[in-house]
């Protein structure tokens, strides 16, 4: 933690050093790295605590809020989509996500998410973006954000991590474990025809 990142080599030279280390002194925003992504081009980017950086074809570049206008520096998730858009999830400043055009559209609790520090980023079969963050989750479809908490019938407010399994079903971790809720109870909820939705929960005395 807070050495930068690193990089195993695979050589056939033994006077070659198997580890390369990217960290500040190359060029990395910061050395605390928190996530990392390798895209569809063959890009890798990399989310630290100041900033995010891309690195291709031996080239190191960083974003931040003054030359891309990200809504934080402090970079928690990334994610790619099926339509190629980098979803860029942060600390403090909710979520951005970097269209293939090159724009960048923002998403904050002012505009419907559930809280501003985002932990994961997941699409669906049905290309529909969720969003785990600290206080509850949030669908993303176009421009419609809204989000669903623990009084509304999940297990736990903050969503570390979101998956889907051939059931229907959408799983997600917690501190208090693991649960799953029905992807149809949250379609109903958020139209306004289910007031409630049920979550299976399974915790450590569970096995």
């Amino acid at each position: 933690y807070g050495g930068g990142v690193n990089k195993l080599l695979f050589s056939k030279n033994p006077q070659k050093p198997p580890i390369e280390i990217i960290n500040v002194e190359k060029g990395l925003s910061s050395n605390t790295a928190r996530v990392l992504l390798e895209r569809r081009d063959g890009s890798i980017w990399i989310g630290t605590k100041y900033g995010l950086n891309k690195i291709q074809d031996g080239k190191l570049v960083n974003f931040n809020r003054q030359n891309l206008g990200l809504s934080d520096n402090s970079i928690t998730c990334l994610f790619e989509d099926s339509n190629l858009n980098l979803w860029i999830g942060t600390e403090n400043g909710g979520l951005n996500c970097l269209l293939t055009n090159g724009t960048l559209a923002k998403y904050e609790t002012q505009k419907g998410l559930a809280n501003n520090l985002i932990f994961s980023v997941f699409e669906d079969k049905n290309r529909v973006i969720w969003v785990g963050t600290k206080g509850g989750l949030s669908r993303i479809q176009g421009q419609n954000v809204q989000s669903i908490y623990a009084k509304d019938g999940l297990a736990f407010d903050a969503v570390h991590s979101l998956q889907e399994d051939k059931f229907g079903r959408l799983w997600m971790s917690c501190n208090a474990g693991v649960f799953w809720v029905k992807k149809n109870d949250l379609d109903l909820f958020f139209a306004n025809k289910l007031q409630k939705i049920n979550a299976t929960l399974y915790q450590e005395e569970d096995g």
